[in-house]
């Protein structure tokens, strides 16, 4: 489902230290969706609609970042 995301992107001491681009892909979109059909389907916890709500804000901030200024 999330073929992108490796351990070096969710495990604490693998975590490539002011790495932007692993931010942005696990505070994405996809994710986001992704953990809400699992909680939806009860297979994670329901408490992670929380999380993928805070997801979805972390992903639409970068986004807005990012825009261009013209």
């Amino acid at each position: 489902m999330l073929p992108r995301l490796t351990d070096n992107h969710v495990v604490r001491h693998k975590i490539s230290k002011m790495k932007v681009k692993c931010a942005t892909q696990v505070f994405s979109q996809r994710v986001s969706a992704v953990m809400n059909f699992l909680a939806s389907k009860n297979i994670i916890e329901s408490n992670a609609f929380d999380t993928a709500k805070l997801f979805l804000f972390f992903d639409q901030l970068f986004n807005s970042l990012n825009g261009s200024l013209s």
